[in-house]
């Protein structure tokens, strides 16, 4: 039985029903403000669900709990910083923002990174990218790039596609990314970056799976402001992570597999698919700037199958997101799933 806290009046208390647990509860004129918390037990051991839906489609879902090799969060593995290029949308929709916890990501960046002389090349962008402003950067004193920033006027459409690096660009040993990452003229798809793409928003609006799907796949990751303090994700940056490097069947045949390669792992791996046998081996290959740590294998089989459709929702979620990166070119299919 799970334990539950919520930020209403009173509280909520799980019952037996079925083969789980249910509650219910009923306000009026009351304003929640925070979060409906659920605390499990965590077995020990992978758990493993496989369920087979109404149109005769077999999905599974497991989830293990992966302790790291070490610290892998934050400067293990990192190698040096020379050279930093920060991208920074100054696009109508980021207007009338302080852009304050974005400042001070920068400012904790520049003070971890204090001991070091680095030059920091500041591109600014909305439809187009304009060229890019170098700074020197020493003692952690990022004082002209902040001065800089707070100068800008905001204007115009998106096109994130404007922030593929230039060929001839100098490639820096990481980029910084400040946007809301909402692409809306010409091209989103950004690419094209040589080093890890680190992005940050702390805007009312952002896309979320574009920015997280940009930063992982370079082997970087996003940090969402309003749940990540400053001071955190400045901290996180450079850092190798533990990361999702491969999942194949050894035995057996599985379709449409999540997580995608370079996704990275926080302790716990959930990887849902299609089971198209009646049984698979399942292998997970995990590792750290791009060399394998851990190899993870866990059998499935069809023999204690579940009759529903929540393992198959749980899948297609994950579909969605991935789909949901570039909505427009992926309409027909996001249609098919939804139906």
């Amino acid at each position: 039985r799970p334990k539950v806290s919520w930020p209403g009046s009173g509280g909520i208390q799980l019952t037996e029903a079925g083969n789980g647990f249910a509650a219910q509860t009923k306000l009026k004129d009351q304003k929640l403000v925070g979060q409906l918390l659920l605390t499990f037990q965590d077995p020990a051991g992978p758990k493993i669900a496989v369920e087979e839906n109404t149109e005769a489609q077999t999905h599974f879902v497991l989830s293990d709990v992966v302790a790291p090799d070490g610290d892998t969060g934050a400067d293990s593995q990192a190698k040096p910083i020379s050279r930093v290029t920060i991208l920074w949308d100054t696009s109508g929709s980021r207007g009338g923002r302080d852009h304050a916890k974005e400042i001070k990501v920068l400012d904790a960046f520049f003070a971890k990174v204090r001991d070091k002389t680095i030059t920091v090349d500041l591109v600014t962008f909305a439809n187009q990218a304009w060229p890019q402003k170098s700074f020197t950067v020493s003692a952690g004193n990022g004082e002209a790039v902040i001065k800089a920033l707070r100068a800008l006027v905001y204007d115009g459409g998106t096109q994130m596609a404007a922030i593929s690096p230039s060929p001839t660009a100098p490639v820096p040993d990481l980029y910084l990314l400040f946007s809301d990452g909402l692409s809306n003229f010409g091209a989103a798809d950004a690419k094209g970056f040589k080093a890890r793409v680190y992005s940050f928003s702390d805007d009312l609006i952002f896309n979320a799976i574009f920015l997280r799907w940009l930063s992982q796949k370079s082997g970087g990751d996003f940090f969402n402001l309003s749940q990540t303090s400053p001071e955190k994700a400045a901290a996180a940056v450079g850092g190798a992570r533990l990361a999702v490097l491969s999942i194949s069947a050894t035995a057996g045949k599985v379709e449409s597999v999540f997580p995608r390669v370079g996704q990275p792992i926080s302790g716990e791996l959930v990887v849902t698919g299609k089971l198209a046998s009646a049984s698979a081996n399942l292998l997970v290959e995990l590792g750290v700037a791009g060399q394998v740590t851990k190899r993870l294998e866990y059998r499935l089989t069809q023999d204690n199958l579940i009759r529903g459709d929540l393992v198959a929702r749980f899948w297609a979620q994950r579909k969605v997101n991935d789909l949901a990166i570039f909505p427009e070119q992926n309409h027909q299919t996001l249609l098919a799933i939804g139906k």
